[in-house]
């Protein structure tokens, strides 16, 4: 019985993402910090590596990917992220406790509180992947971050892959 547990959740990592693909997609990722490359530039070559390496996540979130690696900047991100949540709602719910309704709020405020709204309703201080100042002061992607995050967790990517893929995708 543990056996089969055990290969059900590798399996299921495996299916996720290419084997061996996260740690060197990582890699990339740190040399280009070392570049001095801006943050919200960073989350679209991590985007598309991402989505990429792991065809196995949610397709509303692989959508996602794919947009944000094609925007052009933070202004572009706003449109992939909700439609992300659209097509994923139940990666959504997984990444954020306060669900979908948090969405419409965010949608209704100007852009310097949406941040703060999504790290209180979400719960985002439990997650452990950055601090509420590195969350408020980021200029990367918001719910395609969060989605991805979640869906690495419950996937069984290991707590610091998943924290930097969460933390270059969301501009920190």
């Amino acid at each position: 019985m543990w056996l089969a547990l055990v290969s059900g959740v590798m399996a299921n990592a495996a299916e996720v993402c290419a084997h061996g693909a996260l740690a060197p997609q990582l890699d990339s990722v740190d040399e280009a910090n070392e570049q001095g490359l801006e943050p919200e530039v960073l989350a679209g070559i991590v985007a598309g590596g991402l989505w990429q390496a792991c065809p196995g996540l949610p397709a509303g979130v692989l959508e996602g990917l794919r947009g944000l690696e094609a925007a052009l900047g933070p202004s572009g991100y706003a449109l992939n992220d909700y439609r992300a949540a659209a097509d994923a709602p139940h990666v959504w719910n997984d990444a954020c406790v306060g669900g979908l309704t948090v969405l419409s709020e965010m949608a209704a405020l100007p852009e310097p509180e949406k941040r703060p709204l999504l790290w209180e309703e979400c719960a985002l201080s439990h997650r452990g992947w950055f601090t509420q100042e590195e969350w408020t002061d980021a200029r990367g992607s918001t719910v395609i971050a969060l989605q991805v995050g979640a869906a690495l967790d419950k996937r069984s990517a290991t707590r610091d892959v998943t924290r930097r893929y969460v933390r270059a995708l969301a501009g920190i």
